[in-house]
């Protein structure tokens, strides 16, 4: 399920493809980081298509609704289309063609506490579909973010992908689990913002961006 760490929007690639902590108001970054939702994304709707190599296409459907003065409720879609791809045994006769292809369906909700601090979750079900081996999984987000009183800079916690597969192919996987700090500092007569982030992988690597 390595897809689920490719960014959801254009602008998150921009960033360097993680950032969690960009000081602003937008969908597809508050769907890698729950707690980035906020009562400004009420009613918005975001539709992102972005072609790879080989007829790769990766497409994300995302939404945001209030649902309780502060609470915050993100939905949304992150499909991968892996094209057509020849189906051949191991002499290399033809069986057609298949259709891979992987998505993760997610729901998350945020709240604010005591206006600087935003609390965030989601939960996701995957699914990856390559020809006669399918396999599904759960994965939930955890995240936290704190935004200074002037509003200029911001530090965001996030854990990604803490879940299982509830069905595998032949071997049992782990989900790609992550813990991400990141933060962020906009200038107040300039419109420019800096963020730093920094990730785990695998528990044994740090990974700045």
């Amino acid at each position: 399920y390595q897809f689920l760490k490719l960014p959801y929007t254009a602008k998150a690639t921009s960033l360097g493809g993680l950032n969690i902590s960009s000081i602003g108001n937008d969908l597809g970054l508050a769907m890698m980081q729950p707690a980035l939702l906020t009562t400004n994304m009420d009613g918005n709707l975001q539709v992102s298509v972005k072609p790879y190599f080989a007829g790769i296409q990766q497409y994300d459907l995302n939404g945001a609704n209030i649902v309780k003065s502060d609470w915050v409720i993100g939905w949304g879609v992150h499909f991968m289309d892996y094209g057509s791809i020849d189906q051949t045994d191991v002499v290399g006769n033809s069986f057609g063609t298949t259709n891979p292809n992987e998505y993760a369906l997610q729901v998350g909700i945020s709240k604010t506490y005591q206006e600087n601090f935003h609390f965030g979750t989601q939960i996701k079900f995957i699914q990856s579909n390559f020809g006669a081996y399918r396999s599904s999984g759960l994965a939930m987000d955890v995240g936290l973010r704190y935004l200074a009183t002037n509003g200029l800079s911001q530090w965001s916690l996030l854990l990604q992908n803490a879940g299982t597969q509830l069905k595998h192919i032949q071997v049992k996987e782990e989900l790609p689990l992550n813990l991400i700090l990141g933060w962020s500092k906009k200038l107040a007569n300039a419109p420019l913002q800096f963020s730093i982030t920094a990730e785990t992988v695998s528990y044994t690597h740090l990974r700045a961006h």
